[in-house]
């Protein structure tokens, strides 16, 4: 005598925001597979060679223009002329906290 036993419970609607879509399950031999087709869940649009080709430039765009932002920012802040040298004062303001109270000089 064979006996079965729940092991799962799958849902038969899935709710996706504005979307639902039935799910219909099968059983292949040892395998649990739902049957979901794309039209259930968005749709096909037509696109012109110029929508694409628009949307490649704007990616290719950006990527030149962050690397060279980065290539033209570096070089200017290299150009600017530092040293380690010390030549400047600044005022560094000591303080020590105790408790509730700043103690500063």
């Amino acid at each position: 005598m064979i006996r079965c036993a729940r092991i799962a419970v799958l849902p038969v609607e899935l709710n996706s925001g504005t979307h639902q879509v039935s799910v219909a399950n099968r059983i292949d031999g040892t395998h649990l597979a739902a049957n979901i087709s794309a039209r259930d869940i968005g749709y096909w649009q037509l696109t012109s060679p110029r929508q694409r080709s628009i949307g490649a430039g704007m990616g290719i765009g950006g990527a030149v223009g962050a690397i060279g932002g980065l290539i033209v920012g570096g070089a200017a802040g290299a150009a600017v002329p530092n040293s380690d040298v010390p030549d400047q004062w600044e005022y560094q303001q000591e303080c020590h906290y105790y408790d509730d109270y700043d103690y500063c000089w």
